[in-house]
């Protein structure tokens, strides 16, 4: 599976792109710690990893595709990542 993703969103407090600020998360109440703040963020079964602007991963277990940003409050910003998505079987 690959995903991309772009432009602008709002994150607390500025506007960010899918890489996020270049300051990484380092408190426990970011989904992911070690990856960039306000960062796209993908999720297939349980665990969270990071994506920015793009990303391929191979599932190591089935589940659910979601996406979210690396916040430590989540839907406390504005704005929207577009994400285009390819599977691949």
């Amino acid at each position: 599976m690959s995903a991309a993703a772009s432009g602008p969103g709002t994150g607390s407090p500025a506007t960010t792109a899918p890489a996020g600020w270049s300051s990484p998360a380092n408190s426990f109440d970011y989904p992911v710690v070690g990856a960039n703040r306000y960062s796209q963020l993908e999720k297939i079964g349980a665990t969270y990893t990071y994506v920015g602007f793009g990303s391929r991963t191979v599932a190591d277990q089935p589940g659910r595709l979601a996406f979210r940003i690396n916040d430590n409050v989540a839907g406390n910003g504005g704005g929207c990542f577009t994400i285009g998505v390819q599977v691949f079987r």
